[in-house]
């Protein structure tokens, strides 16, 4: 029993002197220590902070390399930015061109509109296809006609007016000669191998000589009548003519009315705008109105 106390004995020692080291190795002092067994722990412990460098520098470069990692997902992103950016400059330019193309569609609708309007409501334009107004206006002459010159006026004597015709509804295109309440007489003038236009101012119901319309742009005289043609204007009507009297269908030849109503009047001739551009202006007539 004695060997076997004094075997635990030791142990118990054993396991102090351990405990202490222990302590002594956890308090950072060991006493004396033999050298090889200091020169192991130092070997070891150098070689344990070499480990942990070790780690360390690899824990920096794996940081690094995180680093990297992080540095080429910002460059993806300022990829994508980048792409973005570009995307929305293509949709910018393209929302900007059908801006402007909507524009142009919305300046053209407009300028139709106000075409429509205008050529509807305030002017005309006409070609004349016939020669019934030479020399005053050409064949194939273009020219603008107001449509609201008569809108608060009434049609004056020379005026050259653009009418329905009463017997076709054609356009015509001819002179203002008589006037609402007026007596219109064709008549063969004295001495002379034409007829003439009397207005009877005198209301005689006879064709004076101070009675002639004196008249510088028709054509040519025109032709002789067999008799006096006598034309009573009704109000509101007017009496034409063209200017190439011996070739023009007016007052003279129709055979549903002579007159042309002033309601009827689409507009007055303005000027020509083509071959070259000429206004019509009024006349002086030696009768008064």
């Amino acid at each position: 029993m004695t060997g076997t106390k004094d075997v635990l004995m030791e142990e118990n020692k054993d396991v102090e002197v351990s405990n202490v080291n222990a302590e002594k190795a956890a308090s950072g002092s060991f006493g004396e220590m033999p050298m090889d067994n200091a020169g192991a722990s130092f070997e070891a412990g150098a070689y344990g902070n070499d480990d942990i460098n070790t780690e360390v520098d690899g824990n920096v470069d794996k940081s690094e390399d995180g680093n990297l990692n992080v540095d080429k997902s910002d460059e993806s992103n300022l990829n994508t930015d980048g792409a973005e950016d570009e995307n929305l400059q293509k949709s910018g330019k393209g929302k900007a061109m059908l801006k402007e193309v909507i524009s142009w569609i919305a300046v053209i609708l407009i300028a139709l509109v106000l075409a429509h309007i205008l050529t509807r409501y305030v002017i005309m334009k006409a070609q004349v296809p016939t020669g019934s107004m030479l020399d005053t206006i050409q064949i194939k002459d273009k020219l603008i006609g107001n449509r609201l010159a008569y809108l608060f006026d009434d049609p004056e004597r020379g005026d050259i007016i653009i009418f329905p015709c009463p017997d076709n509804g054609d356009e015509y295109i001819k002179r203002v000669i008589g006037l609402p309440g007026e007596k219109v007489i064709i008549h063969n003038v004295e001495g002379t191998d034409h007829a003439g236009v009397y207005i009877d101012v005198n209301a005689d119901g006879k064709p004076d000589e101070n009675e002639l319309l004196e008249e510088s742009y028709i054509k040519e005289g025109m032709e002789l009548v067999e008799a006096d043609e006598i034309y009573n204007v009704p109000e509101g009507c007017f009496f034409v003519m063209g200017d190439n009297r011996n070739h023009s269908a007016d007052s003279r030849k129709w055979y549903t009315t002579n007159y042309v109503k002033k309601e009827n009047i689409d507009a007055k001739a303005w000027f020509r705008y083509s071959p070259s551009i000429e206004k019509y202006n009024s006349i002086d007539y030696n009768i008064g109105e």
